[in-house]
């Protein structure tokens, strides 16, 4: 939600991250407890590995490897995403940070990923703001999601979830499906 795009890769929509609270978030304990960080703008994403030892390839994803200085420069930041070992870490950090930045910033945890965006841009507004620069209010729309980080489209939008999705989840989408494949086949055949 943080950037919308057209088929064309024309930029819709995106929501910057404050400069003032980039450097904040960054000097928190609860980023140096993370391995790497990703910074997203709207052209590129770029990895701050916080340990060399990182269990990512950046150059088979593409992403440039870049150093906390550099990440300080960089102008037109729409996402910082954290990666944390396991789920339990993620999910201490997300609570942390979100009590620190209540009201600041949108922080949302999927798995082992802290995603953190400008304050009220999540995957639901992002869709909505899509939906009217493309003057699409009036078509279908199926969501999906199997997440936290989903919650809010999956509410906003009366979406559906896979049996593999947390409880969570599964108590909030309006059907639970074995696969996307089978949602996309009990919608498009009926």
């Amino acid at each position: 939600g943080a950037a919308v795009f057209d088929d064309k890769l024309n930029i819709l929509a995106n929501h910057i991250l404050p400069t003032q609270i980039q450097q904040d978030l960054l000097s928190q304990k609860m980023v140096e407890h993370c391995q790497y960080v990703i910074f997203f703008t709207t052209k590129k994403a770029y990895l701050y590995p916080i340990y060399n030892e990182i269990c990512i390839d950046s150059a088979n994803l593409n992403i440039p490897k870049i150093t906390l200085q550099e990440a300080f420069r960089l102008s037109g930041l729409i996402q910082i995403t954290l990666f944390y070992p396991d789920a339990e870490e993620t999910a201490v950090a997300q609570s942390i940070l979100q009590n620190h930045y209540s009201g600041s910033l949108y922080i949302s945890s999927n798995q082992c990923f802290v995603d953190i965006t400008a304050c009220g841009v999540d995957k639901a507004t992002g869709l909505q703001e899509l939906l009217q620069e493309q003057h699409w209010n009036h078509m279908p729309l199926l969501t999906i999601g199997d997440d936290k980080n989903d919650l809010p489209m999956i509410e906003r939008f009366q979406g559906y979830t896979v049996e593999s999705a947390a409880d969570l989840i599964k108590k909030t989408a309006v059907k639970v499906y074995p696969s996307v494949g089978d949602l996309l086949l009990d919608h498009l055949t009926s």
